[in-house]
């Protein structure tokens, strides 16, 4: 039996993709751990065979890695990695931001003030618990899509979309680490005045700005817990959850 001739398996597929991805980005899948079809099969109650496609699907965005005759692992991370993420980043969500900034009415204005102020009263809340955590984390994609909806272009849109979930899986790893993730992750009140004056060189050059300070902080501390030793960087990681 085809896929079209089971309609089920596209929705299983598409359950495995979504769960297995969200375990990656939040980091309770770690970089290089091996990924097994039966025990996601039995979990996410779907086939082996929806779950070797998402994981194919996976693959095609970077999140997993194939071996051969090893099977499937989390993508692994490095600093050079990261760098290169966020130069990607400010490339693509630049023109993205350009575009919405020209073409945004004033119905976008008001809807963007009130997902930042979501996205700021999660912030506050944000504690490093899952449950502050996960709340925070969806008011902050919120907001970026609501920044950048205007833009209308749908292929710069899923390129953003590509690779924010890339810096996000970055964030999730590494930032539960740092002392001051509630600055770094503060949306910066002159940005947003930029925006709505539709300043777009100012907007641009602070996003950069910003996007720059959250890539090196990420990297320090990327560092400082690969230098550690695997009892101290364990405790850490247990304190930490």
């Amino acid at each position: 039996m085809t896929k079209l001739d089971n309609p089920d398996s596209s929705s299983m597929a598409d359950r495995a993709f979504a769960e297995i991805k969200r375990q990656l980005i939040s980091g309770m899948i770690g970089p290089g751990e091996k990924l097994n079809m039966i025990d996601f099969s039995r979990r996410i109650g779907v086939s082996q065979g929806a779950v070797r496609e998402a994981l194919s699907r996976l693959q095609a965005v970077g999140l997993v890695l194939v071996e051969q005759n090893r099977g499937y692992r989390a993508a692994p991370i490095s600093a050079q990695e990261l760098r290169e993420i966020t130069e990607a980043r400010i490339v693509i969500d630049a023109e993205c931001l350009r575009l919405a900034i020209l073409r945004g009415d004033i119905d976008w204005e008001g809807s963007l003030l009130a997902a930042c102020h979501r996205a700021e009263r999660r912030r506050k809340l944000f504690d490093g618990s899952p449950a502050t955590g996960e709340p925070f984390a969806k008011a902050r994609l919120a907001f970026y899509a609501t920044l950048l909806e205007p833009c209308g272009n749908a292929w710069l849109l899923r390129m953003h979309r590509l690779v924010y979930e890339q810096l996000a899986r970055y964030r999730h790893l590494c930032l539960p680490f740092a002392d001051d993730k509630k600055h770094l992750y503060k949306i910066d009140g002159e940005f947003i005045g930029a925006v709505l004056e539709r300043d777009s060189d100012k907007a641009v050059a602070l996003f950069t700005q910003h996007s720059c300070e959250i890539a090196e902080r990420i990297i320090e501390v990327l560092e400082e817990q690969s230098s550690e030793p695997e009892v101290e960087r364990g405790s850490r990681q247990l304190n930490a959850a």
